[in-house]
């Protein structure tokens, strides 16, 4: 379904047969959509491709597709998001999140990943947004603290989904030498993931790893620790390590249920 450049601002649902069912490509793109109707986007269970780009968009909903395994394609280039929402790595083949004002990420709906054991995620693009600010707080915020537990886990036993998605993100930006040169202990966790699954440079490990203008390695630098507060994260859905300050409350998800009624579309413009 086309409905590109029909300067539509809302997309609604009105209750009535099905129209959607069967829809696998839906394209809105040119638009001036601001928010998106999640009721609506529901009822596509087979949706697989979804242009979304060139609008106002503010905030992409987690319960937008009925299953998000099942899309191909997300298109939301050229939009007013400010953060990424890592639910979209369980798109199969590409995000397209450039021209935004992404600088973070964010859990917006309490998204648990924990479940998430997979290493083909989507290709990324980030091209003409800022630079992506995060720590350590990143596995707290989507219950994949055993990412660190598992270090000795990888390629074997465990997949670390989320640090191959932040670095996949990261290389797309071109920011692998700066993240890695910033040597921040905010993101003392992530450096020791990431150096697990491929070092940088080559060939030297975590534990003796020397950031550019030190004398020490990383490791005695921070000692031993992240330095990141995981007491102001939300939603803090894990810790890594016990004696961590804070308690993590019981969250739960604000994705709504499908319903089981059928809607067809009323378009405004």
């Amino acid at each position: 379904m086309n409905l590109s450049s029909n300067k539509i601002q809302n997309v609604d649902v009105e209750l009535t047969t099905s129209c959607l069912s069967q829809l696998q490509t839906l394209d809105l793109s040119n638009n001036l959509i601001t928010n998106i109707s999640v009721e609506w986007f529901s009822q596509m269970p087979l949706i697989e491709n979804a242009y979304l780009c060139s609008n106002n968009l503010t905030d992409l909903p987690y319960d937008i597709f009925s299953n998000v395994s099942h899309l191909r394609i997300l298109d939301v280039a050229y939009n007013d998001l400010t953060s990424i929402e890592l639910w979209t790595i369980q798109v199969q083949d590409k995000v397209d999140y450039r021209s935004n004002r992404i600088d973070r990420f964010s859990n917006q709906y309490n998204v648990d990943l924990s479940y998430l054991q997979t290493e083909q995620l989507p290709t990324f693009y980030m091209d003409g947004n800022p630079q992506i600010q995060f720590n350590d707080t990143i596995f707290a915020m989507y219950n994949r603290c055993e990412e660190v537990h598992n270090i000795p886990n990888f390629s074997r036993t465990y997949i670390p989904t989320l640090t191959l998605a932040v670095l996949s993100i990261i290389k797309s930006e071109n920011y692998v030498q700066p993240f890695y040169e910033s040597c921040s202990c905010d993101q003392y966790y992530f450096y020791q993931t990431a150096f697990a699954i491929e070092g940088y440079p080559k060939n030297v490990s975590f534990e003796s790893w020397i950031c550019p203008g030190h004398l020490i390695p990383f490791i005695r630098k921070c000692n031993n620790r992240s330095s990141a507060n995981f007491t102001n994260v939300i939603p803090r859905l894990c810790k890594i390590n016990d004696s961590e300050p804070g308690i993590v409350p019981a969250y739960t998800s604000d994705s709504k249920p499908v319903s089981s009624l059928i809607f067809c579309i009323l378009i405004r413009k």
